[in-house]
């Protein structure tokens, strides 16, 4: 699972990047500090919890996120287009492999085996 985290990790940076230069080309500054607290907060909630929990609790975030960047990418200029559609990509990636490891967790009545690639499909997409 520890690779699992640091690949979702890894796309957060990724998608961070995208989106701190769309922000900047608008002239906001993008605190680095402030994200890293947050994500340490983020991270402890998530690892202090059950997988399952975990996953749930990851769901819920994520499918309220697709609707709020949806709804911003309809608006979006242009320009903007690309960022914001790999935004709502991103979130699209993270409910596929949320749902995968809450079916695997279901059928399987147990902990998660460790083989995590198939659920990490689409993250592994974006990250090309």
């Amino acid at each position: 699972m520890r690779s699992a985290w640091r690949t979702l990790a890894k796309l957060e940076n990724v998608t961070g990047k995208r989106v701190a230069a769309v922000l900047e080309a608008y002239g906001e500054v993008v605190a680095t500090d402030d994200r890293i607290e947050v994500g340490e907060e983020v991270f402890s909630r998530y690892t202090s919890a059950s997988h399952l929990d975990s996953m749930l609790m990851m769901k819920d975030v994520v499918e309220k996120a697709i609707v709020r960047f949806d709804q911003l990418l309809a608006v979006a200029p242009d320009c903007d287009v690309p960022a914001v559609q790999f935004l709502v990509q991103h979130e699209q990636a993270l409910l596929t492999f949320v749902d995968l490891e809450i079916r695997d967790r279901e059928i399987k009545d147990r902990e998660i085996s460790g083989d995590h690639a198939a659920a990490l499909q689409d993250v592994e997409k974006l990250l090309e």
